[in-house]
């Protein structure tokens, strides 16, 4: 993990060297998921929190990095079982899942007009922590 953190890296402080720095874009937004295969999940609201760099290569084609924190996850309004197995009625949870994820994007743009591009590119995500909550402050997992 360390290594291709510190590739990453390594080619970003190259690329300074090769183009320019057009732009740092901060991203903010809001994430709406569920987890599937589970019965009486329901949507929950997360965020997205992080920037991208666009360096310029050359007229047409410009290289995006970004990093984004994200957390997405589910409500359920349902049963819960404590240790023993004992039913508790009428229990909410909430289970949250946090990501970093490090995409590495690529923007062509065919015409001399910013307007229209084509973009390609891998997304590295790197699952960071998981948070469960309910009404009876039981954890269910950890990982």
């Amino acid at each position: 993990m360390k290594k291709q953190i510190f590739l990453i890296l390594f080619i970003l402080c190259k690329l300074t060297l090769l183009g320019q720095i057009t732009a740092v874009t901060p991203k903010i937004g809001v994430t709406l998921s569920n987890v599937r295969d589970f019965n009486g999940m329901q949507y929950k609201l997360g965020y997205l929190i992080g920037t991208s760099i666009e360096y310029k290569l050359s007229q047409k084609i410009v290289f995006k990095p970004e990093i984004k924190l994200a957390q997405k996850g589910t409500k359920q309004n349902g049963f819960l079982t404590d240790e023993n197995g004992f039913l508790l009625p009428d229990s909410k949870s909430y289970i949250s899942y946090n990501y970093l994820s490090l995409p590495i994007l690529i923007e062509y743009h065919p015409l001399s007009s910013n307007h229209i591009f084509f973009k390609w590119g891998a997304i590295y995500r790197i699952f960071t922590q998981i948070n469960t909550k309910n009404d009876y402050n039981i954890e269910r997992r950890k990982i």
